[in-house]
């Protein structure tokens, strides 16, 4: 007997991608779990006009990702959950392969799946080892306020065939306020856990991004585009270590009632 499956999404203003998304899931989820953040756009009206949709909304501050995650997780009722975001979708690959594992799905299991990632017309990326769809009562996403993870316990994973597809559309300039944004994020919940950095840290984690995205993964033959993908990268790596470095020097003001 196939297990049932969930599809869970966290979204804020996703109207521009989230009927793509939903396109691709519909037809196969037994139900599809959003938890909005507070958008003003028209998410919402689109997200109710799918049937198998149950609309949520948080409350509260905004917990981090992997927190949000695990809260949007908490309203599903399958044997499974899979995770995606409102501008990735699910190709037809993907699908009947998920559909094929949850007929004799290991709870001791989880799923992990390539995302190929387009910026524009452009692939300029294929990131391996994204675990998406893993058993509800058995596994959730750790604490981690950006880049997060599912914490799988030592879990064997298992690759799904087919590929996740990330569609990014938003120009340059809204790609590099995203990046900067995620690493505040990312510097503030490692000053949390004690974690520290110097300058020169950060130096060499970029140059190691850098030519791990321009040479290894070959960025260099996609010309000027391949170019300023992987320089906004290795600042994105930069800027993460930086901010925590300056967290150290100048800690935030705590509030006082």
């Amino acid at each position: 007997m196939r297990k049932t499956v969930s599809v869970v999404m966290i979204v804020k203003n996703e109207a521009h991608y989230l009927k793509r998304c939903l396109d691709s899931v519909h037809d196969w989820a037994d139900e599809i779990v959003i938890l909005d953040s507070g958008s003003t756009d028209a998410t919402e009206s689109i997200a109710r006009s799918y049937g198998k949709v149950k609309w949520f909304e948080s409350e509260g501050a905004w917990p981090g990702f992997g927190p949000q995650r695990n809260l949007a997780a908490a309203h599903a009722i399958g044997d499974y959950i899979f995770v995606i975001d409102a501008d990735e979708y699910v190709t037809d690959a993907l699908r009947d392969s998920i559909l094929s594992t949850l007929e004799n799905a290991d709870d001791g299991c989880v799923y992990s799946l390539y995302r190929a990632d387009y910026f524009h017309d452009k692939l300029p990326h294929r990131y391996g080892k994204h675990v998406r769809l893993y058993a509800r009562e058995r596994y959730a996403y750790g604490d981690m306020l950006v880049h997060e993870s599912v914490d799988i316990k030592g879990a064997k994973t298992v690759w799904l065939k087919g590929e996740l597809i990330h569609q990014y559309d938003g120009g340059f300039a809204y790609f590099q306020e995203k990046l900067l944004r995620y690493s505040v994020d990312w510097a503030e919940g490692q000053y949390a856990k004690g974690k520290r950095a110097t300058i020169m840290k950060a130096f060499l984690h970029a140059c190691v991004r850098f030519f791990r995205l321009y040479i290894i993964d070959r960025e260099i033959f996609q010309g000027g585009f391949g170019f300023m993908y992987s320089w906004m990268l290795t600042n994105f790596v930069f800027n993460k270590y930086a901010a925590l470095w300056s967290l150290e020097r100048f800690p935030p003001v705590k509030k006082t009632k």
